[in-house]
């Protein structure tokens, strides 16, 4: 039976379950990921003699940040990049989230091109609760690409 066939449910992929990839490794976990966007600026223009409207066109492209929230690594490798480019040395780096299905599978994923970290928070410490330290990190970029199989 072919996908779209009455008759056959399609469930709709959950939010809670991806993972991401930073240059082909996975070096963080992260339950929160905000800022997939795309927009696109309108220009304006108001054309003599035409009253009823102003013609609109397409302007420049805009990426806005992406924030991984919540997250934990088992290595200090997100830190050393965080650390480095504070320290002025500017490393670039692809960047995969992956969508998964129900059988585990990376059904729907965003590729975030040339990603450099802009914030990076650690966790908040305290000894009278049980919450698992984390942390976020905010990424600028030059692009998103979505990919589907």
């Amino acid at each position: 039976m072919s996908p779209g066939a009455p008759g056959r449910r399609q469930d709709p992929y959950t939010a809670y379950n991806f993972w991401v990839e930073v240059d082909g490794l996975v070096v963080a976990g992260f339950s929160e990921v905000a800022g997939l966007r795309l927009e696109v600026d309108v220009q304006t223009y108001g054309e003599g003699g035409l009253n009823s409207f102003t013609r609109q066109f397409p302007g420049r492209v805009k990426q806005n940040t992406i924030t991984f929230r919540h997250g934990m690594a088992d290595t200090d490798a997100v830190w050393l990049w965080c650390y480095r480019v504070a320290q002025g040395v500017i490393l670039r780096q692809n960047i995969s989230i992956y969508l998964l299905d129900q059988s585990g599978e990376p059904a729907i994923w965003w590729n975030v091109m040339d990603a450099f970290p802009v914030k990076w928070e650690g966790p908040n410490l305290k000894a009278a609760t049980s919450e698992v330290a984390m942390e976020s990190l905010t990424l600028a970029h030059h692009g998103i690409v979505m990919m589907k199989l």
